[in-house]
């Protein structure tokens, strides 16, 4: 895989991570 579709990847993990914590957040986790 090229090593720019590897970043856009990985960006995109990125974002669901934070709403992913920002759902715990909420949660009062």
């Amino acid at each position: 895989l090229p090593a720019s579709d590897l970043e856009a990847r990985l960006e995109a993990l990125e974002q669901e991570v934070a709403a992913l914590r920002a759902r715990l957040d909420a949660l009062g986790a």
